[in-house]
């Protein structure tokens, strides 16, 4: 569900431009990803360089901690652990056993009142 942690230079812009050294780099950094990858060869071009029109990314890292600042941003539910096995084909696959120990998998995210807290404490900092 992190993947819906979608954010964009033009957002990125209009809540941390300009606030302080921090949110500058992290705008920076943000903006310099949607142009630049880092492929085995080195840095290189996106395969559509110039189009910013409507791009976004996720930004993963903030879901974990979203979850611990405000669980009901990120409702979940207890679940037995998967375990990493095999398909008979030998591709990797999930494979689920409601004997193994419980984890906490979340169902959704709320990106608003994350975002918003996020901008909030960044720009404040």
């Amino acid at each position: 569900v992190a993947q819906k942690l979608r954010t964009s230079v033009p957002e990125l812009s209009h809540y941390l431009a300009g606030k302080n050294p921090l949110c500058g780099f992290l705008l920076y950094r943000f903006a310099e990803y949607e142009t630049i990858e880092l492929s085995p060869a080195g840095w290189k071009a996106k395969q559509f360089p110039g189009q910013r029109l409507a791009y976004c990314k996720e930004i993963w890292d903030v879901a974990p901690v979203a979850w611990l600042i405000d669980p009901s941003w990120c409702p979940s539910v207890l679940a037995s652990s998967p375990r990493h096995v095999d398909a008979p084909d030998g591709s990797p696959c999930w494979s689920l056993d409601d004997g193994r120990h419980l984890i906490r998998e979340c169902t959704d995210i709320h990106r608003d009142p994350i975002f918003g807290d996020l901008f909030k404490k960044l720009a404040g900092a």
